[in-house]
């Protein structure tokens, strides 16, 4: 976790074989909701990529494995 001049951001690290859904994220971001965090953005770092769609939303930081190495 982060914060900055807006708030909070959240980091879940996720090492699967397949590329991170929709819906894992929307399970991982109720998750911390549920505990009471504030966060204004999630970032996840995924070893296999992530689905198409999460790249179109605003609220979230998508960071490959391969950007971690550059």
């Amino acid at each position: 976790m982060t914060e900055d001049d807006k708030g909070y951001i959240f980091y879940e690290v996720k090492f699967r074989k397949n590329p991170l859904s929709s819906e894992r994220v929307d399970k991982e971001i109720a998750q911390v909701n549920g505990c009471g965090l504030d966060c204004y953005r999630y970032g996840f770092i995924s070893r296999s990529g992530f689905a198409q769609e999460l790249y179109d939303r605003d609220d979230l930081i998508l960071i490959s494995l391969e950007q971690m190495y550059k």
